[in-house]
């Protein structure tokens, strides 16, 4: 039997040391933003008009444009949980096609609702389109104009002051997510947002830190606070409401999206950045 010298011992010890420091480190950040979180929450609840019955007025708004059902919990769901969890405010979702790319449009629709409903969003907040010319298809290019001026409609509808979508990656590069993006920096640029009304786009981020799952977090607060972004991250219990939700789009849920559920950071954490113009031209 041969044993490791002291060097050798060093050598083995120096690399798990930084990594069991790292992941120290991660959970560490992970619960004090958690805990922050919630902190804020408790603030801002207590600063909520209520109505005749007790109940919160809801005073602000927020416009989430999605290309797909499913969007909303595979890649915003930390984003949907932050909001929801202000009493003020209410979330509203567009979905700008109904997934009919198998033929399973209506279904898809059904699982679109019973996802946002445990993400804490009624059907009656919930708008899913089924425009043929913005099929879900990722070899079809969906026309700009057409797509901002259907935000643009729905803003004015629900009496948005604030619209969340994709940036220019689309996080997965799928050219719906794109053209979603685009409709919405569309308005941006030419200046047709109502007044007071901001819109938000969902950091895309590579494909090793996309799937680091907690691990990426400490990287995602260290970058936002350097660029200027807002975090928005879930608890544990709201990252199983997010992987719950998920699994209300039966239809979709395969291997790999239980792999994704499970690894990807976008279950617990968003990183959101305003959309300028000059960012975005």
């Amino acid at each position: 039997m041969t044993y490791a010298t002291e060097p050798e011992l060093e050598e083995r010890i120096g690399p798990l040391s930084l990594i069991a420091l790292y992941v120290f480190l991660t959970v560490l950040i992970y619960l004090i933003a958690v805990y922050r979180r919630g902190k804020r929450r408790e603030e801002d609840n207590e600063r909520v008009g209520r109505n005749r019955d007790g109940r919160a007025e809801k005073t602000r708004t927020v416009l989430l444009v999605i290309a797909h059902p499913d969007d909303e919990c595979i890649f915003f769901a930390p984003s949907i949980l932050a909001l929801n969890s202000n009493l003020s405010t209410s979330v509203h979702i567009l979905c700008l096609s109904n997934g009919d790319y198998y033929g399973k449009g209506e279904l898809r629709e059904k699982e679109l609702i019973q996802s946002c409903a445990i993400l804490g969003i009624p059907s009656c907040n919930v708008t899913v389109l089924n425009e043929s010319a913005l099929p879900d298809d990722p070899s079809v290019v969906w026309d700009e104009e057409l797509v901002s001026k259907l935000v643009l409609h729905q803003i004015v509808k629900c009496d948005a002051h604030m619209v969340l979508t994709f940036d220019k990656h689309g996080v997965s590069s799928h050219p719906n997510h794109i053209a979603a993006y685009r409709g919405v920096r569309k308005l941006v640029v030419e200046r047709q947002l109502p007044s007071g009304v901001r819109a938000f786009c969902l950091e895309s981020i590579g494909i090793v830190r996309k799937y680091s799952s907690f691990l990426e977090v400490p990287i995602s607060f260290i970058l936002s606070a350097i660029r200027g972004y807002k975090v928005l991250v879930s608890s544990p219990y709201g990252v199983l409401r997010a992987q719950r939700a998920m699994k209300a789009h039966a239809s979709q849920f395969v291997w790999f999206r239980v792999l994704n559920a499970i690894f990807s950071r976008y279950f617990i954490i968003n990183t959101i950045r305003s959309l300028k113009i000059k960012e975005d031209s």
